[in-house]
């Protein structure tokens, strides 16, 4: 902890850091569990989420610094991120619900189309967050969030164990809709 004071870090920080590392890790495991039945196996379930999550997040996290920054407006992808997640867990709510017989290859490319969009806003957090910090910041911000990635994987696994996926995905949401909310209020 004194590291953290040492380096001056703003309770807003930790909190936005923290939250964007367990809210993409409950959102992150809970597709993994979801989508393993329609993709027939749950390391192809893994591979997919985790590689389509990843480079289209790494497309958005470039992106970000396009996105238009107003220090009185609160961060859109946050907000968008929650509401994409939402719609893609209703549409594998439909499709196991539906009798669609798909092939493996439509299975898997239907996937995919759907978390492109959820994992090109859930890279947009971290680098605003990150473009928002001092230079002394950074290294401990970084940390925070590797931490709370950490925990968020093991929260997600106990809470999928104990209550299911519908309420962690529901929590991975409410996390996104919480730091949009409350934004304005972390002071970075």
């Amino acid at each position: 902890m004194s590291l953290i004071y040492r380096k001056q870090v703003p309770v807003g920080s930790m909190v936005y850091f923290s939250g964007i590392g367990i809210g993409f890790m409950l959102i992150q495991v809970t597709l993994i569990q979801r989508l393993t039945l329609p993709l027939g196996h749950p390391t192809w379930a893994f591979v997919i989420v985790l590689t389509t999550l990843l480079i289209s997040g790494g497309i958005g996290s470039a992106y970000s610094t396009k996105w238009k920054r107003e220090e009185d407006r609160r961060f859109v992808p946050i907000l968008l991120v929650a509401f994409l997640t939402s719609v893609v867990y209703l549409l594998i709510h439909f499709y196991y619900q539906s009798e669609l017989a798909l092939s493996t290859f439509q299975r898997t490319l239907l996937v995919i189309t759907m978390l492109i969009p959820v994992g090109f806003f859930i890279g947009m957090p971290f680098p605003y967050g990150m473009s928002r910090l001092k230079k002394h910041q950074i290294s401990i911000s970084w940390g925070i969030n590797g931490l709370m990635t950490v925990a968020g994987s093991i929260v997600a696994a106990m809470l999928s164990l104990t209550f299911g996926m519908n309420l962690t995905i529901i929590v991975g949401i409410v996390v996104y809709l919480l730091l949009f909310i409350f934004q304005p209020l972390l002071k970075m």
